[in-house]
């Protein structure tokens, strides 16, 4: 498995590069410029649609979509490791790359900025741990979405998605706040309401690390029963 990890890592290296410098640049540009005060909102927001939306369809582009197109894929059902080790290798592998970044921009960034002088607040420790959630089960979607279709309709579902969700949150935000706000309810409730019931967190992260386990193990099943000319693309 450790060859199938470094033999992606390598044959991507300049984009992951490049892909790293832009993500811990963004966030911390738009911080500086947009809100130099302690609060790290915006910084956190960049770093959602970026890292948490953004980097598990690039990776899943680069480690399967590509794979795909240039035949490599056949190749790798030549090799005595299953299906399911191959899906596995390359979950890992999205997995550690993105977590590592997106922890080190939570966390490292805001701490090197307050060294510098510059204020600013450190992310809660339950918002990092719902980020590093949310990024494990993107990772797992696309992962089983780039395994199962073609990797330009799954490009495009993939964007549609995270188009959809985003605009989604934000039209729900604008329109529903002034209508439930009269009433007493609004988000700062329904965070309270979580924080009451710890449970309920504790639950919703339980299943959200089982669906993203069923759907890497699903890609792996789907990989293992495909046949040769599905491997390939033009």
């Amino acid at each position: 498995m450790w060859p199938l990890i470094v033999k992606d890592m390598m044959q991507n290296a300049k984009a992951l590069l490049l892909f790293y410098i832009s993500a811990l640049s963004l966030p911390t540009a738009y911080y500086l410029i947009k809100s130099p005060q302690s609060d790290s909102s915006g910084f956190v927001g960049v770093t959602f649609s970026y890292v948490v939306f953004g980097a598990p369809i690039l990776f899943a582009v680069w480690f399967i979509g590509q794979e795909k197109v240039k035949g490599t894929f056949r190749f790798l059902k030549i090799l005595p490791i299953s299906g399911m080790r191959v899906i596995l290798a390359k979950s890992l592998t999205s997995l550690c790359l993105c977590l590592i970044l997106m922890n080190f921009i939570l966390l490292v960034i805001p701490l090197l900025l307050r060294i510098s002088g510059i204020p600013m607040s450190i992310s809660a420790p339950r918002m990092v741990l719902w980020l590093n959630l949310a990024t494990i089960f993107f990772i797992s979607l696309n992962t089983l979405v780039f395994t199962a279709l073609d990797h330009k309709i799954a490009t495009q579902i993939s964007i549609f998605c995270m188009m959809a969700v985003g605009l989604g949150a934000a039209i729900a935000g604008k329109l529903l706040a002034p209508l439930l706000a009269p009433h007493g309810y609004g988000f700062g409730k329904l965070t309270g309401l979580f924080k009451n019931e710890p449970g309920i967190l504790y639950f919703i992260g339980f299943l959200i690390l089982i669906f993203s386990a069923a759907m890497i193990r699903l890609a792996g099943r789907i990989l293992e029963r495909a046949e040769w000319p599905d491997l390939e693309e033009s």
